[in-house]
């Protein structure tokens, strides 16, 4: 049984999966760098009257206690980061994350077919036009962050290579998702 307390990071944006845990009675917490997204974020518990607690910070400085939330996740938002950045946000997860908490986070695959559009900075990390702005994309090999997972004492409790036909300026393309639900132990 998991602690019903939940922590989003990259909680911002127009509809804030935080809502389905608050539905489900967890005590929700976010955290947001965007402004932007944050601003969106705001906008939908006002119109919705809910608070889910989502703060403006960084997931590679989380301001909360060690063993804090029983569920810790990140979708669709850790690896605009290079990768040394994520896995400094990774540590910082499963440090606020409760022994036997739950954790998911997804990363970009090498499977993607946009891997090969933008600029290559290194190490697989690529800016690449996103809604109008130059973002960092991380993308990863199969297995290439596993080792990194189990020296955090996580175990992998489940993970998947997810392909998603993507359409963008009337092209589509394949875009793959490497995810993971991991447990502290």
């Amino acid at each position: 049984d998991v602690e019903k307390t939940v922590l989003d990071c990259g909680a911002g944006g127009p509809r804030p999966p935080l809502t389905i845990f608050k539905e489900h009675g967890f005590a929700t917490q976010g955290i947001e760098l965007s402004d932007k997204s944050l601003k969106s974020a705001r906008n939908f518990e006002e119109e919705h009257n809910l608070d889910l607690n989502i703060i403006k910070g960084d997931m590679r400085k989380l301001p909360f206690e060690d063993n804090s939330f029983g569920v810790v996740y990140t979708y669709n938002t850790i690896f605009h980061m290079v990768k040394t950045d994520v896995n400094i946000a990774i540590e910082e997860m499963v440090r606020v994350l409760k022994l036997g908490g739950l954790m998911y986070i997804n990363i970009l695959s090498t499977k993607s077919d946009e891997m090969n559009e933008g600029e290559d900075i290194g190490n697989n990390e690529i800016k690449q036009e996103e809604r109008g702005e130059m973002v960092i994309h991380s993308y990863y090999d199969e297995n290439e962050l596993d080792p990194f997972l189990a020296s955090l004492k996580v175990t992998v409790y489940r993970k998947t290579i997810t392909l998603t036909k993507m359409s963008h300026n009337n092209t589509i393309y394949n875009s793959a998702y490497i995810e993971y639900v991991l447990k502290k132990e």
